[in-house]
């Protein structure tokens, strides 16, 4: 709860300071009338893979995944340095049964019925799966938005993580239950951004994510996606 509160804290900061920023650089026009630049609206849309870490026993089990997911937000303008952004992601990521990791970490904890582990037949599996909603700041460096721009993610919201069993057959001594959890999840992530027109632009970007929920999970996502302002 002490480091959900902290991401809070430190997103509402950053946002802050480069809202700041940005006001300090107005042009004398602007000054004069007493007016800033509107924030824009953008929509994204993302893709890419997913790297499974924690608990331990999850990167044996179920082999890199794939993700997917969409964002909606305001972009403010750009400062000396760089410029603001505040979107709700909503993003689905999956990572499909691995056999051969599950059956060399079972014969690694039951040396004695290595035999039956790797001869025995698995008869339930599944996919490791999680659900993400999280409002995402995002920190860029480009004092124009047409630039190439490199920027820093951070995040905080929702997670709904579920896997489902694993049974050898003849053996419950092997199952491994299935799980279903949600709870808090933050991400701190960094990319680039490369725009192409004044409201068209491709980035491709690597976030950590965490999940407060009775074991932490963390995975991590590295996908290319394309953003549109209007």
């Amino acid at each position: 709860m002490k480091r959900t509160i902290f991401i809070a804290l430190l997103v509402i900061s950053s946002a802050l300071a480069l809202r700041a920023q940005s006001d300090s650089v107005k042009t004398p026009a602007s000054l004069s009338e007493g007016i800033s630049e509107p924030a824009q609206r953008e929509i994204f849309v993302l893709g890419g893979k997913i790297v499974p870490y924690l608990p331990g026993e999850t990167s044996k089990y179920w082999k890199s995944g794939w993700n997917g997911g969409v964002g909606y937000g305001l972009s403010f303008a750009p400062g000396a340095i760089g410029y603001a952004a505040l979107a709700v992601v909503v993003e689905y990521n999956s990572c499909a049964f691995d056999p051969s990791g599950y059956r060399a970490a079972m014969t690694a904890l039951y040396p004695g019925s290595a035999a039956a582990i790797q001869n025995g037949s698995i008869i339930a599996r599944g996919p490791m799966t999680a659900m993400t909603a999280m409002l995402e700041f995002k920190g860029a460096f480009s004092p124009t938005k047409h630039s190439i721009a490199p920027y820093f993610l951070i995040g905080l919201g929702y997670m709904h993580f579920a896997s489902d069993s694993i049974v050898i057959a003849g053996n419950s001594s092997f199952t491994v239950p299935e799980n279903s959890q949600s709870g808090a999840t933050w991400s701190f992530g960094l990319g680039i951004e490369v725009p192409f027109t004044s409201s068209f632009a491709m980035f491709v970007q690597g976030k950590s994510v965490l999940a407060d929920l009775e074991r932490t999970r963390q995975y991590f996502p590295v996908s290319g996606g394309f953003r549109i302002t209007m």
